[in-house]
């Protein structure tokens, strides 16, 4: 091990009551993997939530296939350890697919998991801590939460040409564009559609209580998908989580304890948690960018 250099502290290891975490996406050039399993090897939670395109099956692992298997066997390791695990998959898990979770329920995302464990020589998804799923409620401090990806209620996900469009982003950001020009022609298309997203998960959370009734709804709502980190309140005055992404603002959910509320935070290479400052601010100064090979 290489010393540390003179004046850093060591990062303490920390377990968390709840981990909620979204858009890795292993397989982009585009993910920040050193950040990503400094994280996985400081911290630990009895729960943790994987909210969604975890993988991106377009780049099939093309790239440093050697750290992505570092990061799932970090995962691995924790599921033997007795962390319990749910997966909620996302429109990037299922690339070339979109909408195979509909319908054909889990077996699209445990054919995809099987096949991107393969190369630790474990069947992940026999694992008894590990639980694949669309959509949870969970309660967090007496708040009932709703928990899924986000892409269920964004209306550019049902369009065949947006998913087109889309598609055709993600393979210029991998294959032509710089990694820098290619995060900010992708942060100012989110820019541009936030509001009109915010207004389509309002309704689907509206539209979601009203068929739960008044005693079981919701309370608050966590997704990831947008890639903008956010901690706020909706219209209808329903609480909203983002969990950001790890491709650019290196963000969680945690809840610290049974009693504690959820807290927005920013992992920091070398230094551990921080508290995330706003979703409008774009990365933190010491988000290493990973440059295009």
């Amino acid at each position: 091990m290489a010393p540390r250099k003179k004046g850093t502290k060591a990062i303490e290891h920390q377990n968390f009551e709840l981990l909620i975490l979204s858009d890795w996406h292993l397989g982009s050039r585009l993910c920040n993997l050193d950040y990503l399993i400094e994280f996985l090897q400081h911290n630990n939670a009895n729960t943790i939530i994987l909210l969604g395109d975890i993988w991106e099956e377009l780049h099939e692992y093309k790239y440093k296939a050697e750290k992505i298997a570092v990061v799932e066997q970090l995962l691995l390791d924790k599921l033997n350890r007795g962390t319990a695990f749910f997966f909620l998959p996302g429109n990037h898990d299922f690339t070339r697919a979109p909408h195979a979770k509909k319908f054909t329920g889990n077996s699209a995302a445990r054919k995809h998991m099987r096949r991107a464990f393969a190369r630790t020589g474990h069947d992940i998804l026999s694992h008894p801590n590990m639980h694949i799923t669309t959509r949870m409620v969970l309660e967090i401090n007496g708040d009932r939460h709703l928990i899924e990806h986000g892409d269920a209620c964004d209306s550019l996900m049902h369009n065949k040409k947006g998913q087109y469009v889309g598609t055709k982003v993600n393979e210029y950001g991998a294959y032509g564009l710089s990694a820098r020009m290619f995060r900010k022609i992708k942060r100012a298309f989110t820019l541009m559609r936030i509001n009109v997203y915010l207004n389509e998960l309002n309704a689907h959370v509206k539209e979601f209580n009203r068929k739960r009734g008044r005693r079981r709804k919701v309370d608050a709502v966590v997704c990831g998908h947008t890639h903008m980190p956010d901690n706020s309140t909706l219209k209808s005055g329903v609480r909203y989580y983002n969990t950001g992404d790890w491709t650019e603002h290196c963000t969680a959910l945690v809840q610290q304890h049974k009693s504690a509320r959820l807290e927005l935070v920013q992992w920091r290479k070398g230094e551990g948690f921080t508290p995330y400052r706003s979703h409008h601010n774009g990365p933190a100064p010491n988000i290493a960018q990973p440059q295009m090979a």
